[in-house]
């Protein structure tokens, strides 16, 4: 995840068994390409 373009940060909350992923203001996201990713990760993507 943190290899695509305008990801930020990647924190792991293990409580909620989460990533947290932070975005660069300036840089549009491929919210697609993020999503596929964290999917990838085993992860569910919910935007907040």
């Amino acid at each position: 995840v943190e290899a695509l373009d305008g990801v930020a940060v990647v924190e792991v909350d293990r409580e909620k068994n989460s990533l947290i992923i932070d975005v660069a203001d300036a840089v549009e996201v491929d919210d697609a390409a993020v999503i596929a990713a964290v999917d990838e990760a085993g992860y569910v993507a919910v935007r907040a």
